[in-house]
């Protein structure tokens, strides 16, 4: 018997007391106590291992894996990922890029350990060209200090799913609204709980890059051939119109400080050629 209990309990240290005492029964028929077989097992170092439990990790998402795991299926995800690559490789052997990177940083006495302080944002040269136009702007744009030049492909596919889900894990769809409890989902959505300070800068680098054009064409052309595959038709036609114009809003009143968009009514041609 000793040997038989010895044999079972090697071949699974596991076992609970009950289950030694009822293995004992069925093979020798023979009652056990409880309190000798926990100081048999202690006086041949048998004692018991807590099994080992597997933790499924979940996360609270609202569903919103189902639109993530749609976008990844489709492509649409790998294509917006491929003409932000394609882009970024164009802008570096540009002759813009190597003439940026010659560009000296301004006030770098302004600034603490790389963050722009309140002497920096109030000297002249930023007040004055805070609001100037992008095409302003962009001449005196170090392209070589962004970060977005130095991301891996993969990189830039989980920002552009934490952008993807700024809808589904926000009640707004801003950024800012990210570091609000709401946005750890993007942990669960996209691998990386990025903050709001993170994705901000990275839509600012989009911005920089101008990409809004060479975006919406392969937008078009990636559902004109997904639906052409599908349909197995050449007449596929993709129409966007995007009302991305705003205009800010001005007042000495304390209140939230926003933009607004236009009217969002489409131009006259496009609705007389779906009307038609």
């Amino acid at each position: 018997m000793k040997n038989f209990v010895i044999g079972l309990l090697e071949h699974n240290r596991s076992m609970s007391t009950t289950d030694v005492r009822n293995a004992i029964e069925n093979r020798f028929g023979i009652t056990i106590s409880d309190t000798t077989i926990k100081n048999f097992r202690r006086e041949n170092d048998l004692s018991w291992v807590r099994p080992a439990i597997n933790h499924i990790s979940t996360g609270e998402s609202g569903a919103a894996e189902i639109l993530i795991a749609l976008a990844l299926g489709t492509g649409l995800i790998d294509a917006i990922a491929d003409s932000i690559t394609h882009c970024i490789e164009d802008k570096k052997e540009s002759g813009v890029f190597e003439n940026s990177a010659r560009l000296e940083k301004d006030h770098t006495d302004l600034r603490s350990k790389g963050k722009f302080t309140s002497e920096y944002n109030k000297s002249p040269s930023v007040t004055e060209s805070r609001f100037k136009s992008l095409d302003e702007k962009i001449g005196n744009k170090r392209f070589a200090a962004m970060d977005i030049f130095s991301l891996s492909k993969h990189s830039i596919l989980r920002r552009i799913l934490a952008l993807f889900s700024l809808p589904l894990v926000t009640a707004n769809g801003r950024a800012r609204s990210i570091d609000n409890p709401s946005g750890n989902a993007l942990k669960y959505l996209c691998g990386v709980n990025y903050k709001a300070s993170t994705i901000d800068k990275h839509i600012r680098e989009l911005k920089y890059l101008r990409i809004s054009n060479d975006l919406i064409e392969a937008t078009a052309r990636f559902w004109i051939d997904f639906w052409s595959s599908r349909n197995g038709s050449d007449n596929i036609f993709a129409c966007y119109y995007i009302d991305g114009n705003t205009k800010a809003l001005w007042s000495s009143k304390p209140c939230h400080k926003g933009k607004v968009t236009m009217q969002g009514k489409g131009d006259e041609l496009l609705r007389a050629g779906f009307y038609s």
